[in-house]
């Protein structure tokens, strides 16, 4: 059955309360060595790295303020420069003329296009 109480003991907790999932990690040497680094230099000795990880990734979740950075795929990040250069452009001829052409609203289109073809193919 379960476990009885033991005078004195503490209680014996719940299955939803049981910390029975692992989750584990892989990090680099220096990576290591400076999450290390920083539990030392701010005095978190006693915590477990478990305890440590644990609180600080369900408060970043809490707030709802992940962010993870990834390399971007170098032909992405060509395409949408490419296509910025082009609307800058436009913009930069309708403010110094104060009016747009029909070739400008052709090119604003293309443009238009071409962000829209880049964003759904990836």
């Amino acid at each position: 059955m379960g476990r009885e109480h033991i005078k004195g003991g503490r209680p014996p907790k719940s299955d939803n309360e049981k910390m029975s999932k692992l989750v584990s990690i892989y990090l680099t040497p220096e990576e290591s060595e400076l999450i290390n680094n920083f539990l030392l230099d701010n005095n978190i000795c006693n915590y477990s790295k478990s305890e440590f990880f644990r609180t600080i990734i369900l408060k970043t979740i809490d707030q709802k303020e992940i962010i993870l950075k990834r390399n971007a795929d170098p032909k992405i990040v060509l395409e949408l420069n490419r296509i910025g250069l082009n609307l800058n452009q436009i913009a930069k001829k309708m403010n110094s003329l104060n009016a747009l052409s029909s070739d400008d609203v052709l090119k604003l289109n293309a443009c238009y296009d071409q962000l829209d073809k880049a964003i759904t193919k990836y």
